[in-house]
Formats: C-alpha cells, sequence, structure tokens
C-alpha cells in the first residue's frame, strides 16, 4: 500500500511541474514568433476582461470580478472560522453508507502509518495551493493577474466559509476520535478548490496556450486533490463521505463557479435582448429582439 501510494505520489507531483515546466517553454516559443509578452494578447474595455482564445476565430467575454464582492466573501469567512467552532457533544457518530467498508479497507494498520497518510496529506495540499499561486503570479500581463487572483480569493473565500459552516452544523465525529469536525472533510474541499481553480484557469483560459499542455496541468493538479482524500481516509482522520462530500463543495467553489460566472463566453457585441410592440393593419403583438 505505502509502495502504491509513494508511486502515485511521484507521477502527480511530475505531471503538474511538466506542464509549467512546457508552459514556460510554449510561452517563450509564443514571444519569439509574435513578439508579444503575453501568451494571449487580452485587451481591456469597459471594465470587462476580452481574450482570444488559442483556438477558433471568436472572441470571448469573460466577466471581471469586483474587489468589493471579493471583500465580502473574505469578511464572512473570517466570521464563519471564529464564530462556527465544532459541538463539544457529537451531533452524529459512527460511519454511514459504505463508511465502514471503505474505512476497513483504507485504513492504515498502524499508529505510525495513519500519521504518515496523514502529514502526505497535508504537504500535498500544500502543493497545490503553492503551484496556484506561483502559477498565477508567472502571469506577465498585471491586469489578467490581477483578476485571477481575485477569482481565487472568491473562490477560496466561499470555500473556507461553507466548510466551516458545514462542520458545525453537522457535528460529526471523526473515526479516529479527535473533535466533531469530521463532515466534510476540510483538506478535501481545499485540495478540490486549489485544483478546480487551476483547471478552470488552463481549461478556460487556455494559461499555455497549448491545450495539451493545459490538460496536463488539469489532470495532475486533480490527481493530487484525489491523492490528497484518499490519504485522509488512510490516515483514519474521515470517513470517505466526508472526502466526497469535500470534494464536491470544493469543486463546486474552484471549478464550476468561476467556469459558470467568471469565465462564461458571450459575443462580443452581444447585447441584453427587448421586446417591441408591433402594431399594424394585419398584425398585432410583441416582438423580441436581440443580437445573437
Amino acid at each position: 500500500m505505502e509502495r502504491l501510494l509513494l508511486l502515485c505520489l511521484g507521477f502527480t507531483l511530475l505531471a503538474p511541474t511538466a506542464a509549467m515546466g512546457c508552459g514556460v517553454t510554449c510561452l517563450a516559443d509564443f514571444r519569439e514568433r509574435t513578439g508579444i509578452r503575453s501568451p494571449i494578447p487580452i485587451p481591456i474595455r469597459d471594465g470587462v476582461l476580452w481574450t482570444r482564445p488559442a483556438t477558433g476565430n471568436s472572441e470571448s467575454r469573460f466577466a471581471q470580478p469586483r474587489g468589493w464582492g471579493t471583500a465580502a466573501l473574505g469578511a464572512a469567512a473570517l466570521a464563519s472560522r471564529y464564530w462556527t467552532d465544532g459541538p463539544d457533544e457529537p451531533a452524529w457518530e459512527g460511519g454511514t453508507l459504505f463508511d465502514d467498508d471503505v474505512r476497513d479497507s483504507l485504513r492504515a494498520r498502524s499508529e505510525s502509518g495513519r500519521d504518515r497518510a496523514a502529514d502526505v496529506s497535508d504537504f500535498l495540499e500544500g502543493v497545490l495551493w503553492t503551484y496556484l499561486v506561483v502559477d498565477t503570479a508567472l502571469i506577465s500581463d498585471w491586469e489578467l493577474q490581477k483578476q485571477v487572483w481575485l477569482i481565487n480569493l472568491d473562490a477560496t473565500f466561499l470555500n473556507f466559509m461553507t466548510t466551516d459552516v458545514a462542520k458545525f452544523s453537522a457535528g460529526r465525529r471523526r473515526p479516529h476520535g479527535g473533535n466533531n469536525r469530521s463532515f466534510w472533510s476540510g483538506h478535501a474541499s481545499n485540495a478540490a478548490t486549489a485544483a478546480g481553480l487551476s483547471c478552470a484557469h488552463h481549461l478556460k483560459a487556455q494559461r499555455y496556450g497549448e491545450p495539451w499542455a493545459d490538460g496536463l496541468a488539469c489532470a495532475g493538479v486533480a490527481a493530487l486533490a484525489a491523492a490528497t482524500g484518499v490519504l485522509r481516509v488512510v490516515g483514519d482522520r474521515h470517513y470517505v463521505t466526508d472526502v466526497i462530500a469535500g470534494w464536491g463543495a470544493g469543486f463546486l467553489a474552484g471549478y464550476l463557479l468561476p467556469s459558470v460566472w467568471h469565465y462564461a463566453e458571450t459575443r462580443p457585441n452581444a447585447s441584453t435582448g427587448r421586446f417591441l410592440p408591433i402594431v399594424g393593419r394585419r398584425e398585432f403583438g410583441v416582438r423580441y429582439v436581440a443580437n445573437f
């Protein structure tokens, strides 16, 4: 089991690192061929981020994050951290559904093995956040980098807030005892949020400018997030349902929210449709007019 985990760890650490190295190479080649500093030409117009994808001829409009919204989410996350400490008495104990079967199969047999699994899960979560921070800091266009930072903070604050509220509301006892903050797994949700953000930036905005390099980066961080959650079960820190719920919450905050809200694509000249009255000798009604 430990050899298999080490092998998986080596692969998952290698994939995003290789993708970043390839991305830097791709950017250098792009700059040499075109003379453009940024990997993708990104002018800012009317408070909206516009970018031309690496493939296709159509432009995409990306909604620009607002600083006040990020500040509000940050304040809510800070409040939840201080006001939602775990209850003294558990409201939920024991496994449910397939928790006990998975726990018996994956839990390390020795206490030292469980402690090592927990330590590695801490390390992997740190790797994911470090990769996201470094990858964002390497964006050469400052205006784009600032907007990506805001997107990252929005998702991170949302994840912190919902995770704290869930832990307080569920009051689930950890499988090894400890405290009553087992559901859902904070490591799993944090890892999925960081991985989801990286995937959103690479798959939606083509951060490296090459689809296969961006796909490799996303696959690597997704594998790291999966390994982080599995190790929480191996270390007996969480039930598998805690981890699955954490993955889902992190995916919603880290990938779905940026993809739907910030990276939703529309045509650059599209405008909101409107209804116009129709009055004539042979027709009477309402017509809906919009640009498509």
